[in-house]
């Protein structure tokens, strides 16, 4: 049997672990940021994508929010996909990737047609466009969580981890102050 001796030098930080694990916690931040955001503006989005009737009733509050829960499907279709992914090619390229699906649809969403302009279509682009968003957002989770533990220091990335999460709150907090 092998015995493997462990020195001082196996805890300590690997090089740009502090960036590694940076990125994520804005990751994490604005992820919230974004769920909390699209929560926060529903009454306005069903007034943009609804029909008049609909918008001012509770009923379109709640099909807006459809758009909100297309994004949580999404979720773990996007980590099955870029989790074997990232196994793969690498976890920083499929980060990357991911940040960048991330950032075009979250653009692609300020372009979106109103009920105004193309009808019932206009609510379908959203939720098409968040279903996507979604993908994107569990792909991140799966490369990129993973991709800050394997940064941190032998020892310390069970604190590390919960510490990702929880600065989930802040970027949860932030749109109801803006």
């Amino acid at each position: 049997m092998v015995r493997v001796q462990w020195s001082p030098e196996h805890y300590k930080w690997p090089p740009r672990s502090g960036s590694a694990i940076a990125s994520q916690f804005i990751g994490f931040m604005l992820d919230a940021y974004d769920l909390t955001f699209v929560t926060a503006m529903t009454p306005i989005l069903a007034a943009v994508l609804l029909p008049t009737t609909l918008s001012k009733s509770v009923v379109g509050y709640y099909l807006t929010l459809l758009g909100y829960a297309f994004t949580m499907i999404a979720r773990p279709v996007g980590s099955a996909i870029f989790g074997n992914f990232a196994d793969r090619i690498g976890r920083r390229d499929t980060l990357m990737i991911t940040i960048l699906g991330y950032g075009i649809m979250s653009a692609v969403t300020a372009a979106i047609p109103t009920y105004a302009q193309v009808g019932w279509a206009a609510f379908w682009v959203y939720a098409l466009i968040r279903f996507i968003l979604g993908v994107f957002v569990g792909g991140e989770y799966a490369a990129g969580h993973p991709f800050a533990m394997e940064y941190s220091a032998l020892g310390g990335g069970g604190a590390w981890s919960v510490a990702l999460f929880r600065v989930a709150s802040p970027g949860g907090v932030s749109p109801w102050a803006v």
